[in-house]
């Protein structure tokens, strides 16, 4: 009967085991290696840029081509292409660039550019639909973003600040073509950032967040306080507003931590006189003496 019980239970568990494989070997091939959703390949460091000593952005460098290819590109000597469609690629030109040159600026530019007659090679263009462009930049060319896929340019200036530097057709031919094949200009979106600042309230620093406008919100900053416990993040002072991190950030603000001290439990034994209930005190704190009862007995203190 025993032995039975036991076959039984094996027979359960083995069929689980079966279950759970014919799951894998027949739901996992039907996953695709490529996901819609896959995140943008983002050119930011200034390591992918050439940029002179007067900040003047020739194009990309030859560290572009690493990730190109970490990011599925076929890397070629004179082009380079994704073999999915909705690959993007999102530029963020560094602060140290003061001026963009036109026309040909997405492209990868070989050391002897200069020394060549201006040669480019291996355009990426058709994969660039976001530009970011930083408040220090004095000169743009015309046309530098013609002729390529982008949606939207970040300008980090407001509008009526837009430098003298920035030609008149800086943004002339930058756009896109939908799927109809009807053309759109890219959307030009000034004052571009969003800031969020942190009041630690006794925590571990943590640095300003810089957001684009559209942004999906941020992730929760690791903070650290001791003997403390962080409850959350307030939109108040006062601490009575939670944040929702959740939340897109659509203009400037503050938010405040709020912290739970530690707790602490002093146990009482008191072997022969009535019983003393413990003290749940906060960290640091002191407990308040109890004087126990004996019948018979005088109490002399807690050691």
């Amino acid at each position: 009967m025993q032995r039975k019980s036991i076959l039984a239970i094996l027979g359960v568990m083995l069929a689980v085991v079966v279950t759970s494989l014919a799951l894998v070997f027949t739901v996992g091939p039907k996953v695709s290696a490529v996901d819609d959703e896959m995140p943008p390949l983002v050119l930011e460091d200034e390591d992918d840029f050439v940029i002179d000593s007067d900040g003047v952005c020739w194009g990309f460098s030859n560290n572009v081509h690493s990730k190109l290819g970490i990011a599925g590109f076929y890397v070629g000597s004179s082009y380079s292409y994704h073999p999915y469609d909705f690959i993007e690629i999102h530029v963020k030109f560094p602060d140290k660039v003061k001026k963009i040159r036109g026309y040909d600026i997405f492209n990868v530019v070989p050391d002897d550019y200069r020394d060549n007659g201006g040669y480019c090679y291996d355009n990426f263009s058709n994969y660039v639909t976001k530009i970011v462009l930083p408040s220090g930049l004095e000169e743009i060319d015309r046309y530098a973003f013609s002729g390529h896929n982008i949606r939207k340019i970040y300008c980090e200036v407001k509008k009526n600040e837009k430098p003298s530097g920035w030609d008149n057709e800086w943004c002339n031919g930058a756009g896109y073509n939908d799927e109809n094949y009807e053309w759109h200009d890219a959307e030009i979106i000034w004052d571009c950032y969003r800031t969020v600042t942190f009041e630690e309230n006794g925590g571990s620093s943590i640095a300003d967040q810089k957001l684009l406008v559209d942004n999906d919100g941020i992730e929760a900053p690791t903070i650290t306080k001791a003997h403390h416990q962080l409850v959350g993040w307030y939109l108040d002072e006062q601490l009575t507003q939670p944040f929702d991190f959740n939340t897109p950030i659509d203009n400037n603000l503050t938010l405040y931590a709020k912290w739970e001290i530690d707790k602490c439990t002093v146990n009482f034994l008191n072997y022969k006189g009535d019983h003393v209930p413990n003290q749940q005190i906060d960290y640091g704190s002191c407990a308040v003496e109890p004087t126990p009862t004996c019948e018979g007995y005088t109490f002399l203190g807690w050691y």
